[in-house]
């Protein structure tokens, strides 16, 4: 996003299982899969 239409990183936030994804960690940490859904707050 921050490349395409400039919002910055630190304005994003995405959302897996009603939790928030920590920039710490991997996605394959959290268990997603392809068929995951993942929700992007701006």
């Amino acid at each position: 996003m921050q490349g395409k239409e400039g919002i910055r990183t630190d304005l994003q936030q995405l959302i897996f299982k009603n939790a928030t994804l920590e920039n710490i960690r991997t996605l394959s940490s959290y268990e997603i899969s392809e068929e995951s859904i993942l929700y992007l707050i701006l």
